[in-house]
């Protein structure tokens, strides 16, 4: 996991997040490819010119489904990540989201 501060309620909806990924057979993985813990993203429909250069979030945990039916059918890792927006993406909801690795790109050079 990452070194993003989370709150009590964060990390207890953290945990509750990785129960359900595992239950659906994902494993804790290290990294994929440049998406590993601590680094920074943006969700693929965040088009802001702030987005592009400091992203909107960071991941928090990186989980793959070993051989699962979606990497059969589309011959890539079928990676999930749980990712802390900045602020939530809605007012009173978790900043916490969960995210396949298509809908995220890296943000290079961000701090």
């Amino acid at each position: 996991m990452s070194a993003v501060e989370l709150d009590a309620v964060e990390t207890v909806r953290l945990l509750a997040i990785l129960a359900e990924l595992h239950d659906a057979g994902y494993e804790d993985a290290e990294e994929h490819n440049e998406l590993k813990p601590g680094a920074r993203v943006r969700h693929v429909g965040h088009r802001w010119p702030t987005a592009y250069e400091r992203g909107t979030g960071t991941v928090v945990a990186v989980t793959r489904k070993p051989d699962s039916s979606w990497s059969r059918s589309w011959g890539m890792p079928d990676v999930e990540l749980v990712v802390a927006y900045d602020s939530p993406t809605l007012p009173g909801r978790s900043r916490l989201a969960t995210l396949a690795q298509y809908h995220v790109q890296s943000v290079v050079g961000a701090s």
